[in-house]
């Protein structure tokens, strides 16, 4: 079992990694991932209801407050989803793995992988994320259920409550 540091808060760190991957839920917004040609939705990811951990990798940061970071820490995070209305239509699940050292864990670049569960299926999801609070970029590489063989891109842009989610699939 890896040792979790409690001194991370999910207000001040997590930001930037809230909007990461809720992206792939727009699916349920009205499209299959089998529809002819390229479809582009939007929805928001809400960080109310989120969970975060901050797992460290030795050697373990002793550092009060935002904790320096170790290739190789984790951060592990879900997040409910909601269409535009607000309606939950699912959960989300990331974990990210530190691929460089930082000073600070907000300064940190992250590789994440994150699966989006949904009614109707899954997706699955990978981006990488400069620092926390950046505008994530990634890619939608597959899915599950009504999902199935789901591609695409996605773009998620950190709001005080969240993300606004814009997904984009190949058709």
């Amino acid at each position: 079992m890896f040792p979790v540091s409690p001194r991370v808060t999910l207000p001040r760190f997590a930001v930037g990694f809230v909007a990461l991957v809720a992206t792939g839920c727009a699916l349920v917004l009205g499209s299959s991932a089998s529809a002819q040609g390229p479809t582009t939705l939007t929805f928001k990811e809400l960080t109310k209801g989120s969970t975060f951990a901050f797992v460290a990798q030795a050697p373990i940061s002793k550092r009060k407050g935002e904790p320096s970071v170790s290739a190789g820490d984790l951060i592990v995070f879900t997040n409910p989803l909601a269409d535009a209305t607000g309606k939950r239509i699912g959960r989300l699940y990331v974990h990210c793995t530190a691929v460089v050292a930082a000073r600070r864990a907000d300064k940190a670049p992250f590789a994440c992988e994150g699966v989006v569960a949904l009614g109707r299926g899954t997706l699955s999801i990978q981006a990488f994320l400069a620092h926390a609070g950046a505008t994530v970029h990634g890619a939608v590489t597959g899915g599950t259920g009504a999902y199935a063989n789901a591609r695409g891109t996605l773009d998620s842009r950190p709001t005080k409550t969240g993300a606004d989610d814009t997904i984009t699939l190949a058709g």
